[in-house]
């Protein structure tokens, strides 16, 4: 396990350098650390032992291990304290004895005298394992000092090349950087600091990135004596950076080519930040006219008196998205009816940076929306047998939205349940199924018949919905559905359910529409069924008119038959007058 941070020090204790990650957990900026005494990463009960300690190491360079077998803390920048393990290594050079501070997180638990044995050994490695070049060179003599061995590996050139010959690393920098870094090494070699990035050319013709930091050491007087620098290997970050630059460059060219989307963003209190050509062909508005204005300018009268641009970014930053179709306005308030999504973006830390806004222009297909929806309702309304209906509202239904499966839940007052009707009678894959009966209690058609209110399920399994309507829907192997109440002439019908063989495959959209047309459906329903007991009330009329002509045809035959015998009339007669007389008195006589 390699340490964490890495720092160097000169021989009284004061940081000379740092390496980034050393930065990143402490969270001290390079710049506060600089020329800083060590301790000051040491919370205060300690630094009396720490202190201590490093005059013993002064005194007797060498490798030693602090907070093995001992409690040793670390102090972070905003004062939390964490254990830690400090490495020195004596790195000496022929004028100044410089430390090497290696920190690693997370020890404090004593150790047996192997485990420090082992510690020992790392010791030992730790130069050599050290992903960071450390140099320190003599100003006036222009002589290398110390050079880490980490060069070996980074440049691919030996220490030993470039203690004899200490400027020629400048023989590796790749020939376009050159010009720009040679007056910065002019200056480095008066002043002893430096701060450049550039590529270096190994021999195996390899390229890596390096960042390029030096510090000077000055004596009492100010004058410059040694320069300590450390050379960091960034050629991973420098590729991460040029991958998130071309797709930040990609991303730019499509939301510029985007001329059917208006791509634009917010900052956190909703004014325009940003701006494409799509948005100022869809809007009217320039760049420079709109950034900076509240985007609340798009939106009509009444959206603003209902508080329709706060709500839109207060549920897209409570949601992370928020999508809503309505009519916005253009620089010349002409109004186009606009599908938009806006989106919250946030920090590493969750704090809200702005919104993304995506707006597409669909007056068109609106027109084609209502247009279809017009069609739709006139063929509805002109079937008047029920069959036929039935057909025909799946065909509208999946004219409208895709489907695999949809049926009509029909309360019947006799029973004071629903009778499932199926409606894809075209589908063979259901052509099977039998009628289904269900009760209005406890169901999710029952929920919304009672309620009035649609219901999105986008994953149907026994926790979504209940124990019935599950068995029903499993059955037709559906996997996501949706219910609408059938309301006609202020009288709950029963639902309409539209379901999937895929999760989630419908969208608030898809129950917009779906709304539209359910109120068609419910009132074609409505008149097919008024039609249908019509019709059956015409039947039976039909029927007993036929009855009664049939009895008064029968009693005109009778007549006939008597013809003018007057002694068959004279025993009609006398039929006539005892018909209305009880049998038993003809039979006994009055009493």
């Amino acid at each position: 396990m390699l340490p964490d941070a890495v720092l160097l020090t000169d021989h009284e204790g004061r940081i000379r350098l740092v390496n980034t990650r050393l930065e990143e957990l402490f969270g001290f900026k390079r710049s506060t650390l600089l020329d800083q005494p060590a301790e000051i990463l040491i919370p205060e009960r300690f630094r009396q032992a720490y202190l201590q300690h490093w005059k013993e190491f002064v005194a007797a360079p060498r490798t030693v291990c602090l907070g093995v077998g001992q409690e040793v803390f670390a102090r972070c920048a905003d004062g939390t304290e964490f254990p830690v393990q400090l490495y020195l290594t004596p790195l000496p050079t022929s004028a100044e004895l410089f430390i090497l501070c290696s920190i690693r997180h997370g020890a404090g638990c004593r150790q047996g005298d192997a485990t420090l044995q082992h510690n020992e050994e790392i010791l030992r490695l730790i130069p050599n394992h050290i992903h960071e070049v450390f140099f320190v060179s003599d100003i006036r003599t222009g002589q290398l000092l110390y050079i880490s061995p980490a060069y070996e590996s980074i440049w691919g050139r030996s220490c030993q090349s470039l203690y004899r010959e200490p400027m020629s690393w400048l023989d590796a920098i790749h020939p376009d950087d050159r010009q720009r870094v040679d007056p910065l090494v002019d200056a480095f070699l008066e002043r002893g600091d430096l701060n450049v990035e550039y590529r270096i050319v190994r021999p195996d013709g390899t390229q890596r990135w390096i960042s390029d930091r030096a510090f000077p050491v000055k004596d009492p007087c100010g004058n410059v004596l040694r320069s300590v620098g450390i050379a960091e290997d960034i050629t991973e970050s420098k590729l991460a950076e040029e991958t998130l630059r071309l797709s930040e460059e990609r991303f730019r060219l499509l939301v510029d080519n985007t001329h059917d989307y208006a791509i634009f963003m917010l900052d956190p209190q909703g004014r325009v930040s940003n701006w494409n050509s799509g948005a100022q062909r869809m809007t009217g508005y320039s760049a420079d006219e709109i950034i900076g204005k509240d985007f609340s300018c798009f939106f009509t009268k009444e959206d603003l008196a209902l508080g329709r641009p706060r709500n839109t970014l207060r549920f897209a930053s409570d949601q992370g998205r928020f999508e809503d179709d309505g009519w916005r306005l253009r620089k010349d308030g002409s109004r186009f009816w606009a599908n938009a999504i806006t989106s919250a973006i946030r920090d590493s830390h969750g704090e809200i940076l702005g919104f993304g806004r995506i707006t597409r222009d669909i007056t068109e297909h609106k027109k084609a929306e209502e247009a279809l929806l017009f069609e739709l309702s006139n063929a509805l309304l002109t079937h008047r047998n029920v069959q036929e209906l039935f057909s025909a509202i799946s065909t509208s239904i999946q004219n409208v939205v895709p489907h695999d499966y949809a049926a009509l839940a029909l309360f019947d007052p006799d029973t004071g349940r629903f009778r499932v009707q199926l409606l894809d009678t075209w589908n063979p894959q259901y052509s099977g199924l039998p009628e289904n009966i269900l009760p209005v209690q406890d169901t999710v058609p029952g929920r919304v018949f009672t309620s009035g209110v649609p219901l999105l399920v986008s994953r149907v399994d026994r926790e979504t919905v209940d124990s019935e309507t599950f068995l029903h829907l499993s059955t037709a192997g559906i996997a996501s559905a949706c219910w609408l109440p059938l309301t006609s002439r202020d009288r709950a019908l029963g639902a309409l359910m539209v379901g999937s063989r895929r999760e989630a495959a419908f969208t608030s959209r898809d129950m917009a529409l779906l709304e539209q047309i359910s109120g068609q459906i419910a009132l074609a329903v409505d008149n097919a069924l008024a039609f249908h007991q019509i019709s059956e009330n015409t039947h039976k009329l039909s029927q007993h008119k036929r009855y009664l002509e049939d009895e008064l045809n029968l009693e005109s035959s009778f007549d006939d038959v008597i013809g003018e015998s007057s002694s068959l009339k004279r025993v009609l007669k006398q039929v006539e007058t005892v018909a209305p007389t009880d049998a038993t008195v003809l039979i006994l006589g009055e009493t």
